[in-house]
């Protein structure tokens, strides 16, 4: 069975410097997805014609060229297909997170998320089980973040 569907996402507090939410600038087709994880869920959205999730957001559906969409509550389980370690600082608050590491991870749901790999998670490999989760951002933003199937967390403050 897919792990919490619609249920409370595990949250993971911003380890880094400052506050990046400048960075982050929800479009009209990703707001709803945004919101979401900053009140601790994971929706995607889904064509009402052809019922596939849309990720990375879009107007109509790349599957079938429909427009009609509905927001769900999706499995936050995945497997990693790819990652790769930054070793370079792109902007400064990222500094403290360095080297961090950046998953490429299959959903169940359908859709491929590509987003960090929680601190302090085990070494990251090709085919390991992950969960999604919300890392919050100062300023109350929350982005995705991953962390290995097996680890509980705790709200973050």
């Amino acid at each position: 069975m897919p792990a919490n569907p619609g249920g409370r996402l595990p949250t993971v507090a911003w380890a880094g410097h400052g506050d990046p939410g400048y960075l982050l600038r929800p479009s009209p087709d990703s707001e709803l997805f945004f919101a979401g994880l900053a009140d601790g869920r994971f929706v995607l959205r889904f064509c009402t014609s052809c019922s596939r999730p849309r990720y990375p957001h879009a107007p109509v559906c790349p599957y079938c060229g429909r427009d009609g969409h509905e927001w769900r509550p999706a499995p936050t389980d995945g497997t990693v297909l790819s990652w790769a370690r930054c070793h370079l600082e792109f902007v400064p608050e990222f500094a403290p997170l360095l080297p961090y590491v950046v998953l490429d991870v299959q959903m169940t749901a359908g859709v491929r998320i590509i987003a960090r790999l929680a601190p302090g998670e085990p070494e990251p490999a090709a085919g390991m089980p992950v969960r999604l989760a919300a890392e919050r951002w100062p300023g109350g933003r929350a982005v995705p973040i991953f962390v290995s199937a097996g680890e509980a967390r705790q709200e973050a403050p």
